[in-house]
């Protein structure tokens, strides 16, 4: 074994050996080094080191006279004993979960909230040698931490001298325990928690704390997102540390300090945790931890050695990638990127492609309909003075005191603190212009004093005269037994329109202030409603406003779900359900994005969730929610009808864009287009939705209108230059109008971009000699066909398991009649995606054009549970394929009776087999439109 390799070893064995208890590491050690005495020797030095007298674990106990210390617990049944009596009040102590260096763990249960939590006990030596002063200057530093990507606090104490603080309980695994079982990770999913992880840095760096120990044991991985542990609380308590930055402190795991950490370096900063960010990603792509080159100068660069190495082993990672970890394992500081927030950047500006579902259009998008969320920025100030009048949310907004109806004069200061508190917290967020509340009490006041001259003013109105409030809030608490409720109404000030009223909130009139914050929260989210051009005119989102924090991670989903990211979009609409569970919107938007993954098993166990609960939605989206139980079920026709009713509650919102998706794919293309040139896709929640080009493309290529087409996908590519699937559109309506020239054109034009991705240049050409093919013969679109052949193959040869264009190449080679060759690529993709019914579809008709029916059968498979007008449509095809013209057309009307979501690509990809079918009286009023074209929109 190289010394390289045996250092590598003996840090591994030595960091296990850390996670047991002192008294099984010294047999686990020699277990795992029976054979190696050399390696014995060099773990169990480690482990010596590790355990040196005078390191703060191993200072002894202050003696019976120290504070305290004769009655404090030591033993880990003590421990456990004493925080089960002290805290039984709030907590349930279930068991213990795990313990470190600093802490003992254990999982716990808020009896307040009724909820799971970790409880993390300091251990009690390190209590006795700092005190409860340090400790409680600790856990408010990192309370300070609000970020989605970083496991907070919650609460914090002391239980019998024991200093405890609780943190939310997240379900998932360690990256280490992750790593231990699945070894290198997914570049997608590793570049997904690595940008969680970067993004939980750079907000904690904002606020001048360093983390100082981030290894792969401290990152939580809870499904595809990773949420940063351990963050400014033990790692901060040292003798002589008045700050979680102060240089010369040597604190965290050896094998992932950075150089100048170890070396306790004076000038250490926030970029020793960038070290640590790129051992990490290293960890995460290869497998493997990294290890220094010991031949290598100190001051000799090595990001581009690493960079090589990396895309050696992992090809796929993109160039930019492999710098970037490169740069951030530099051994000098000054060379590695500047701050956590650059790496958050340049992972953005280098995605990593994921696949998309195959020529099909069954994307549902309900979801952005209703809860689509302004930019970030829109909650961060961004609005000054447009916001509330130019969004239809009339402003300023003036907070008003709220009444006290309760019996006790002594409660009135509630309903200042009330509205005190309610105005802060929309100042700060700065969704919309607000009055100071010193401004908004006085006002108040003068309302109060007029009435008591027998004026009886409406405060409403007297605040719109008195300081000009556009909007005004009032609100008023009511005493029920032991608990207060407070109810809070948002009225607009010019025309008396009630615009949100959420639901009341109660808490035990001990715990009013936490009554007061939630209701705060809840207008807050009510307000960025309003504030967003996007949803303003969406009905129903105000009927139970989410608390803002729920709407915030919301905000991300959408983000994600507009960039077709549906899996990360799909876990952050559960997370902002999980902050606020009284929001079950964020749930019909999970599902949506789950559908649009192929996850329909997941979709139907969300909607089953939702049934007991649809009470809680608004008409508007209880329509939403039948809707997508018919989608399921494969009723389109049904929820075409559903989809119709919504939009007659919200014009102009997705809801009327659904229903053109629904008409496409049930073959009504002329009703498709005339609910989509009803539309104005710049306004309200129609605004960057590009899909909506989209549909119209596809509506207009089913009718004919060719040249209108090609306007329509040369918009879509003006306006979304990044949508590789408008240049697709655009190849597809200058073939079917027989634009050679222009065709010619637009493919060379796209033969430079990026070649990762599933609309790539293969696949155009693929379209492009497809439709060519149905609209003049064969002999015109083979020699496309063949190119794409050519250029896939090539593709193929620098990376072989590339999904989209294996997918391509068998689409071409089956227009090409080569059924043998079509059917290896596709029954390898069937066997690796065995729920992918076009996989098996495409596998089974490539054997069906050789006569094979029982081969055609065996290879497509049972009916699925889910998505069965797709399985039947494929069987349409099989059977006109193996000549049974009769069975064919019968299955295909019970297709398109559901609604097939590939349709509009189908007359040209399905001309191998569906050529039998032409003529047929049936199949051309199956495929024909019925109504007269619509003239152009003025």
């Amino acid at each position: 074994m190289s010394s390289p390799e045996r250092h590598r070893r003996a840090m591994d064995l030595f960091q296990r050996a850390l996670d047991l208890g002192p008294e099984r590491r010294a047999s686990w050690v020699a277990e795992q080094t029976e054979d190696d005495a050399d390696l014995r020797s060099d773990v169990e030095s480690l482990i010596r080191a590790h355990e040196m007298t005078g390191g703060i674990l191993d200072q002894p106990p202050p003696g019976e006279g120290a504070s305290g210390a004769g009655s404090l617990p030591f033993s880990i049944e003590e421990i456990e004993a004493t925080l089960r009596e002290s805290l039984a009040d709030s907590y349930r102590v279930v068991e213990e979960i795990g313990r470190g260096g600093m802490a003992f763990v254990f999982l716990a249960w808020e009896r307040k909230h009724d909820r799971r939590v970790v409880l993390k006990v300091l251990r009690p030596e390190l209590a006795l040698l700092y005190g409860s002063e340090r400790f409680e200057r600790e856990v408010k530093l990192a309370a300070q931490l609000s970020h989605p990507h970083i496991v907070g606090l919650i609460d914090s104490g002391t239980a019998e001298g024991l200093f405890y603080y609780v943190m939310p309980y997240v379900e998932g695994e360690t990256l280490k325990e992750r790593l231990l079982r699945r070894g290198p990770l997914p570049v997608e999913e590793a570049m997904t928690l690595l940008r969680d992880v970067a993004s939980a840095l750079a907000h904690a760096h904002g606020l001048g704390i360093v983390h100082r120990d981030l290894k792969p044991a401290n990152v939580l991985c809870a499904g595809s997102h990773a949420y940063l542990m351990d963050f400014g609380v033990a790692k901060t308590l040292a003798p002589g540390d008045d700050t979680v930055t102060q240089p010369g402190l040597v604190v965290g795991t050896p094998q992932y300090m950075a150089p100048e950490q170890a070396r306790s370096d004076p000038t250490v900063d926030h970029r020793l945790d960038l070290y640590a960010w790129g051992l990490l990603a290293y960890e995460m792509l290869l497998g493997d931890p990294y290890q220094t080159d010991p031949s290598r100068p100190p001051t000799e660069g090595v990001t581009e050695p690493v960079a090589r190495y990396v895309r050696s082993l992992r090809p796929e990672i993109p160039p930019g990638i492999a710098t970037l970890v490169g740069r951030c394992v530099e051994p000098e500081s000054e060379v590695r990127p500047e701050s956590a927030e650059g790496i958050v950047t340049e992972l953005d500006a280098h995605p990593v492609v994921t696949h998309s579902s195959s020529r099909t259009t069954r994307v549902l998008v309900w979801a952005a309909a209703t809860v689509v969320v302004a930019a970030a920025a829109t909650f961060f100030g961004s609005l000054g003075d447009r916001a509330g009048t130019e969004l239809g949310l009339p402003g300023p907004v003036a907070v008003a005191p709220f009444t006290n109806e309760t019996d006790e004069p002594a409660l009135d200061p509630l309903g200042r603190l009330a509205g005190d508190w309610i105005a802060q917290g929309l100042q700060q967020a700065g969704l919309v212009p607000v009055l100071p509340w010193p401004t908004a009490l006085e006002s108040a006041e003068r309302a109060v004093a007029a009435s008591t001259r027998g004026a009886h003013p409406d405060l409403v109105s007297f605040l719109a005269e008195d300081v000009d409030a556009g909007t005004v809030i009032t609100g008023s608490f009511y005493e029920i037994g032991s608990e207060i409720r407070f109810g809070a109404t948002v009225t607009n000030a010019r025309d008396g329109t009630v615009l949100s009223a959420p639901e009341p909130v109660t808490a035990h009139r001990d715990s009013a202030e936490a009554a007061i914050r939630e209701l705060r929260d809840r207008l807050m989210g009510s307000l960025a409603v309003f504030s967003s051009e996007r949803i303003s005119d969406v009905p129903g989102l105000t009927h139970r406003p989410p608390t803002f924090e729920a709407y915030r991670v919301f905000d991300r989903g959408m983000e994600l779900y507009l960039n077709q990211d549906y899996g990360q979009a799909a876990a952050e609409f559960q997370r902002a359900f999980e902050l606020d569970t009284t929001f079950t919107v964020s749930l019909l938007s999970r599902a949506t994005n789950l559908y649009n993954q192929g996850r329909y098993a997941a979709v139907d166990s969300v909607l089953t969730f939702l049934e007991p609960r649809r009470d809680r939605l608004s008409e508007y989206h209880d329509l939403r929610f039948r809707y997508m139980r018919a989608v399921l079920d494969g009723d389109e026709q049904r929820a075409l009808r559903l989809a119709h009713q919504a939009s007659e509650l919200g014009p102009n919102t997705r809801a009327s864009y659904n229903s053109a998706l629904m008409a496409v794919h049930l073959n009504r293309p002329l009703e498709a287009l005339r609910i989509l040139e009803a539309i104005d896709p710049d306004r309200g929640s129609m605004r960057g939705w590009a899909q909506y080009w989209t549909q119209l493309t596809h509506a207009l290529h089913l009718i004919g209108e060719h040249e209108r087409e090609i306007d329509a996908a040369e918009e879509m590519r003006a306006r979304y230059p990044e949508r590789r699937v408008a240049t697709v559109l655009h190849a597809r309506a200058l073939a079917a109008a027989a634009r050679v020239d222009d065709l010619e054109r637009l493919l060379d034009e796209i033969a430079t971009l990026p070649p990762r991705t599933y609309w790539s240049h293969g696949g155009a050409l693929v379209v492009a000699g497809e439709e060519l093919a149905a609209h003049g013969g064969l002999r015109l679109g083979t020699p496309y066909l063949e190119r794409a052949v050519a250029w896939l193959e090539g593709q193929l040869a620098a990376d072989s398991t590339d999904r989209s264009h294996r997918y391509w190449l068998g689409s071409a080679l089956y227009d090409l009649g080569l059924w043998t060759e079509a059917g290896d690529t596709f029954e390898s993709l069937a066997h690796e995606y065995p729920d992918r019914t076009d996989y098996r579809g495409m596998s089974a008709l490539s054997v069906a054009q050789q006569g094979d029916r029982q081969a055609a059968e065996n290879r497509l498979g049972p009916e699925p549970a889910y998505n069965r007008e797709e399985y039947i449509a494929y069987r349409g095809r099989v059977e006109a394929a193996l000549g049974d013209p009769n069975r064919a057309l019968d299955l295909f009307s019970e297709a398109l009776g559901r609604g097939v979501d590939g349709w509009p690509w189908l007359h040209a990809s399905a001309r191998s087999d569906l050529w039998r079918l032409a003529g047929d009286p049936r199949f051309d009023r199956l495929v024909a439109g019925t109504e007269e074209v619509p003239s152009r929109s003025p």
